[in-house]
């Protein structure tokens, strides 16, 4: 990090595609170097707005300052959120590095400037895309913080080979449907010979449960 006169926090992020996630870290800058072990300081409690986040588990200590956040993948809500939390990590701690799953390269936000000196035509795209699954939320935050240094964390070699995995389970989605849905019915011929009255009353309600 660059010296600076007053200490200041810096922000490390971890972002998981499937499970988004996130780390924080906050550190005490040296006056004329590098952080100083010895001047580290973690708060004692972290605090975020609860219309963003909810913080379900917080260790103090010594050094970086990790967020884990998960949240719900292919939501539009959720990114919109994801990208305002960001920001408001930013702002409390200041972002020093942002990695993220589904990418094994350093990250270009500045390419997402689709609209050079015309800001409220590329807002407008970016949502756009992100309502279309395009974008996430840590690219809508990197579209307006792109001096963040941003990298994917994936080994692409294994990256690809579970693309391939996740293809041929798609295509093979009908065919395991109908091998459900036959060993349901079995399943649901044995059940009056097997369970009782109370039994077969649990999971009826079970099944509407789960449905509803």
């Amino acid at each position: 990090m660059r010296t600076q006169n007053k200490a200041k926090p810096f922000v490390w992020v971890f972002l998981l595609a499937f499970s988004l996630e996130a780390l924080v870290s906050q550190s005490g800058q040296a006056r004329g170097g590098e952080p100083s072990e010895t001047q580290r300081v973690i708060p004692a409690d972290v605090k975020l707005p609860s219309r963003l986040a909810l913080v379900e588990h917080f260790t103090p200590g010594r050094g970086p300052l990790i967020f884990h956040i998960q949240t719900v993948h292919g939501s539009y809500e959720a990114q919109k959120k994801i990208a305002a939390l960001l920001h408001e990590i930013d702002r409390r701690y200041g972002m020093d590095l942002l990695l993220l799953e589904g990418s094994a390269f350093r990250l270009q936000p500045r390419v997402l400037n689709f609209f050079p000196g015309i800001e409220a035509l590329n807002r407008k795209t970016l949502k756009d895309l992100a309502r279309g699954g395009l974008l996430k939320g840590p690219e809508l935050f990197l579209a307006e913080r792109p001096e963040v240094p941003a990298y994917g964390i994936e080994n692409l070699r294994v990256y690809l080979g579970n693309v391939e995995i996740f293809r041929d389970v798609l295509s093979r989605q009908k065919k395991s449907g109908r091998f459900l849905a036959d060993m349901d019915m079995q399943i649901g011929r044995l059940i009056p010979a097997y369970l009782n009255p109370e039994l077969r009353d649990f999971l009826k309600r079970r099944e509407a449960f789960d449905s509803a």
